[in-house]
């Protein structure tokens, strides 16, 4: 699936334990990879970065605006209490004359 250039996604987690329940790591952090071989890698944390919150057990989210033409990946991590991290999720951006 592809979105508009410029699109802002709100993109979810969700944490389980070994047992298959519902539950907080003791860390979070969610990877952005930019379009192209040299695209920027940025790494947000939650309770470091406003960006990632919590919205509710195990649960988490991130808002990100995809500002340039092309495929763009994230994924969560979670470390410490719950050690797992989320599928890649795999965005195509269309790319836009009036950027790039």
């Amino acid at each position: 699936m592809s979105f508009p250039y410029g699109s802002t996604l709100k993109l979810t987690a969700t944490f389980k334990n070994a047992a298959g329940q519902i539950a907080d790591p003791t860390t979070i952090t969610v990877s952005t990879k930019a379009p192209g071989a040299n695209g920027d890698v940025v790494i947000k944390s939650y309770l470091v970065d406003p960006e990632v919150v919590r919205d509710g057990v195990g649960v988490y989210s991130y808002e990100v605006t995809l500002s340039t033409g092309g495929t763009w990946t994230c994924r969560f991590v979670g470390t410490g209490t719950v050690k797992a991290a989320s599928f890649d999720y795999v965005i195509e951006i269309e790319r836009s004359i009036f950027g790039t």
